[in-house]
């Protein structure tokens, strides 16, 4: 009896020894695939490419001036640590920022290295241009007059231009000295893409321009002006025709009306009141057995009119008056 229970136990004792095993083995080998994977994670490069990235410039702005350089560059990143490389992607949790720095530049035309700053420990950065070309010019403050641009082809068929406002009219800009010099005007221009067949009013971004008519760098305060644009439709002048509608009373013979306008002026598109040489008004004479004067709007549906309403006097003559007269 203890024999067979004695062997009973020993199978039972080499069962779970095999289990444990088992399970000893299988973690294991998770373990190394683990570390396989992490070993693969620390050894593939990630890449990414930004482009337009802004520089940063530093330079003396109470005493200098700079221009003709490039304000963005294209950066190359790479790194093994994959979110770190994401967090420099993205301009929201951007670190590093790329760096000219003119401070220590004297007037004229330099070449300066860029650096990028501030960049995680776990990334690596390579600039697409390594330096950038710059000119320095003495800080120069000046008040212009801005002028406009309206090509008269952007008129839509028949309109007229009418009053043109800049505001303000007066810009303060800031400039190099040798820049000034160059400047011919300050001029904001009517986007090529705008149809005028409505009054315009728009804040748009103004430019300075040499006698070329070529670009000049300056810094306007402020950089925007508004161009306001009056607009004349086509227009021209009608007959206004009083239209008799309605029923008489049973005691008026005919009825008289008048209007205190003979002609009216309409506007609009062209095609729109090229369609029109009388305008009538329908008049209702229902019911009327003594004169009467009525104020009435004039219709407008696809274009304008001038006045907007008239005014109308109805006399009616009745039978009875006609009789009497007779006799």
């Amino acid at each position: 009896m203890n024999f067979f229970l004695f062997n009973k136990h020993k199978r039972l004792y080499f069962f779970l020894s095999f289990i444990i095993a088992l399970i000893l083995f299988v973690n294991a080998n998770l373990m190394n695939q683990q570390k396989n994977t992490v070993s693969e994670q620390l050894t593939e490069r990630y890449d990414v490419t930004l482009h337009n990235v802004p520089i940063e410039v530093k330079i003396n702005e109470k005493k200098f001036y700079a221009y003709g350089y490039d304000t963005e560059v294209e950066v190359h990143l790479s790194s093994y640590n994959r979110i770190k490389l994401e967090t420099e992607e993205s301009e929201a949790t951007r670190l590093f920022k790329v760096v000219a720095d003119f401070s220590n530049l004297a007037e004229g035309t330099h070449e300066v290295p860029l650096r990028v700053e501030g960049l995680n420990d776990s990334v690596d950065a390579n600039v697409e241009t390594p330096k950038i070309s710059v000119t320095i010019d003495k800080k120069v403050t000046a008040k212009l007059e801005v002028r406009t641009k309206i090509n008269e082809e952007q008129l839509s068929t028949g309109f007229s231009l009418g009053k043109v406002r800049v505001d303000p009219e007066k810009l303060e800009i800031v400039t190099g000295e040798r820049l000034l010099n160059l400047i011919d005007h300050l001029e904001v221009e009517l986007p090529p893409t705008v149809t005028l067949d409505h009054d315009y009013s728009e804040v748009l971004p103004v430019k300075a321009l040499d006698f070329s008519n070529k670009p000049v760098s300056i810094r306007s305060i402020p950089t925007e002006v508004g161009l306001n644009i009056e607009v004349y439709k086509p227009s021209k002048q009608v007959s206004l025709q009083l239209v008799q509608q309605g029923t008489l009373g049973k005691d008026v013979m005919q009825v008289q009306m008048f209007a205190d306008v003979e002609k009216v002026q309409i506007s609009g598109l062209k095609r729109e009141i090229d369609k029109v040489d009388v305008l009538r008004l329908p008049i209702d004479v229902t019911d009327i057995t003594d004169k009467k004067v009525y104020y009435y709007e004039l219709p407008h549906l696809l274009y304008s009119v001038e006045p907007k309403k008239v005014k109308v006097t109805v006399v009616p003559i009745l039978k009875s008056e006609i009789t009497s007269g007779s006799s």
